[in-house]
């Protein structure tokens, strides 16, 4: 059995020995603490809140930040119905007075004009005239004449821009037409001259309820200019016989027309006739005028408000033939297969849109007399309105020789 040395007794420390080893055990804890202390107290006074602050940040609590919310767009208004207002289509003046109006249209041959400009001014009466715009735009010398004829006191209206139909055009086309023969008329005159009647191409169009509004919504205007009597469609002694008090006689600047003037505007004022303008015939007031101050091409159109067909008129009847509803019409008749694919939509209420109309009203249990009545519109614009289940209409043979 081994054997195991025998233990060593230590021998107590002295007091004095003990107090040095307590001293080197302090120094050897200060050496190893310092450092980590010096880091603590560091990234104390770097931490947000208590002890000392980056002064450009706020110990405020902060904001809640949520997410963006989805931005709200207004949903576009469905377009709104523009009151139902027609302006007076004026076709005659009072007969209680000996007057009449006499009226010049387009305004091409300007030579023959002047001529009748002087001549009317030589005896005193006066004219009233519609020249078309693209024809301002054009000459020169109808810019002169038209000048010469606002300084003689004669009336200047509205021919449309380009002498075309105007229930045939979309809406922006329609405006454009109206709006740009009177800028070049400003422009021609070198003063804001304010029209007050329209004249439609050959009078198509007169009671298209869109143009009207649109006459309307531009403030000035007084009505639609129709005639009593065209004189370009008559001999100067058929004139004559059948010219009356309150009369608005139509004529062009052609030559045919400038021979017939010559002897008629003598003999009305032979006969005691007042030759007088249109606004004079209907008690108006001059059309008002104002210093021109800007270019006429540089301002902005007045955008038609949107139309909205709800008044169903009878369709295809006499004064309801050309129409800007009569387009509305033939698109959905289109639409539902009652017109070809090929047909124009053009406004104009011929052979094709009535057979068409005739046709949906045979299917559909209607009075089939191809006017297109309330009851025949209402169904028709309708979501409800049935298709053809048929072939759609064509076009009638021509008639044989």
């Amino acid at each position: 059995m081994p054997l195991r040395p025998a233990p060593v007794k230590k021998r107590p420390l002295s007091a004095k020995a003990r107090a040095r080893l307590a001293k080197k055990r302090l120094q050897w804890a200060i050496i190893i603490l310092t450092p980590v202390l010096i880091a603590g107290l560091i990234l104390l006074l770097t931490l947000p809140g208590k002890g000392r602050q980056d002064p450009t940040v706020s110990d405020a609590p902060a904001e809640e930040v949520s997410p963006s919310p989805t931005p709200y767009v207004e949903p576009t208004p469905a377009p709104t119905a523009q009151p139902i207002v027609y302006l007076p289509v004026i076709t005659k003046g009072s007969s209680a007075n000996k007057r009449v109006a006499v009226t010049i249209d387009d305004l091409f041959q300007v030579d023959n004009l002047e001529s009748v400009m002087e001549l009317t001014r030589s005896l005193g009466g006066k004219l009233t005239l519609f020249p078309i715009g693209r024809l301002i735009n054009e000459k020169d010398d109808l810019k002169r004449a038209l000048r010469k004829a606002y300084s003689y006191g004669f009336e200047i209206e509205n021919h449309t821009y380009s002498h075309t139909a105007l229930y045939s055009l979309n809406d922006e086309e329609m405006a454009r037409e109206i709006w740009m023969q009177n800028m070049y008329l400003c422009a021609a005159l070198g003063v804001n001259y304010e029209p007050h009647f329209l004249r439609m191409m050959g009078g198509n169009g007169e009671y298209d309820l869109r143009s009207h509004q649109y006459l309307v919504q531009l403030g000035t205007y007084k009505g639609i200019a129709h005639w009593s009597y065209s004189g370009s469609d008559a001999d100067l002694n058929h004139i004559k016989k059948h010219t009356e008090n309150g009369f608005i006689v139509l004529f062009h600047a052609t030559n045919r027309d400038f021979k017939i003037l010559q002897e008629y505007i003598p003999w009305l004022i032979s006969q005691g006739y007042e030759m007088v303008t249109l606004n004079e015939m209907f008690g108006i007031e001059p059309n008002a005028t104002s210093p021109l101050t800007d270019d006429p091409f540089a301002r902005e159109m007045p955008k038609p408000y949107p139309f909205v067909y709800t008044q169903y008129e009878n369709l295809g009847t006499k004064q309801y033939k050309q129409l800007y509803a009569v387009q509305l019409l033939q698109g959905r008749l289109k639409e539902l297969g009652y017109l070809p694919e090929n047909a124009v939509v053009d406004g104009d209420y011929g052979f094709m849109t009535k057979a068409a109309v005739e046709l949906f009203q045979k299917n559909n249990n209607l009075s089939s007399d191809g006017i297109a009545g309330k009851a025949t519109q209402t169904l028709l614009f309708s979501d409800d309105a049935p298709a053809n289940p048929g072939p759609a209409v064509t076009p009638s043979p021509a008639p044989k020789k």
